[in-house]
């Protein structure tokens, strides 16, 4: 089954006339690679591996993050990989694959970002639909949360918005806020970070420790869900080295 939807029209907040983002500085990031614990109320469920590479798309300067996530006990195992522009976070690629469980089928999603189209697909078992949307501006993916607000300026009582454009939901704007500073318990002793307040358009917002010194993602929580450094990431597949991923990105890039 084949199938097209239109996802300009289904915006969640439109963008209004004059309407200026809050850009986030791609020079806050930095290449790593982190492990995170994920608990779900107070057990651990599972683990995060993000990792954040440099490359160049013919002669652009990208990050290329990777977030895969696997929660055993929840047969939850869900790899999305982002091509975003070095300097501003802005969207290039977005591309996901969700491992099939007795729970739910497996799904695919690849997603372009040009300059005035998006274009994209998703498979979710035997199911192919067909994305597209149009924008008057850049944008951000709806599915990177954590190094887009690590980018932002950050401070006392800052506020950001941030539009965004997701698979399913169309356009959204990113609500982001701070809320104060803490001082975080990580594996390597205390850091400290400012709390930050996401929204993203549900209503439910989630808390994000940022840390100050180097804009580093210490972890979030989000109802029941959080994810602190630490965790067990030795059995995940590698990420892709940076010659494989050329080879990838740029062979088959539309």
């Amino acid at each position: 089954m084949i199938s097209t939807v239109f996802l300009a029209a289904l915006s969640l907040a439109p963008m209004e006339p004059g309407f200026v983002p809050d850009i986030p500085d791609g020079a806050r990031l930095f290449p790593h690679e982190t492990c995170y614990a994920v608990e779900l109320n107070g057990q651990v469920a599972g683990a995060t591996r993000q990792s954040v590479h440099a490359a160049i798309l013919g002669s652009r300067p990208v990050w290329r993050i990777e977030i895969h996530q696997r929660l055993p006990a929840l047969e939850f195992d869900v790899r999305d990989v982002f091509l975003v522009d070095r300097s501003d976070l802005s969207a290039i690629r977005y591309e996901s694959t969700r491992l099939a469980s007795s729970r739910s089928p497996a799904r695919t999603v690849r997603v372009d970002y040009g300059s005035t189209a998006i274009r994209g697909s998703m498979r979710v078992g035997e199911a192919h639909t067909e994305l597209e949307g149009s924008v008057q501006y850049p944008v951000w993916d709806g599915n990177l949360w954590g190094p887009a607000f690590a980018g932002m300026d950050l401070h006392e009582d800052a506020r950001h918005t941030l539009p965004f454009w997701h698979y399913e939901k169309g356009e959204g704007v990113f609500n982001v806020r701070v809320l104060g500073s803490e001082f975080v318990p990580t594996p390597r002793g205390a850091v400290d970070a400012w709390v930050v307040e996401a929204d993203g358009g549900s209503g439910s917002a989630t808390t994000y420790w940022i840390a100050k010194s180097d804009h580093a993602e210490l972890g979030y929580s989000t109802g029941p869900i959080e994810q602190r450094l630490g965790g067990d990431c030795s059995t995940f597949p590698p990420a892709f080295t940076e010659a494989s991923w050329t080879e990838r990105w740029l062979g088959d890039r539309t």
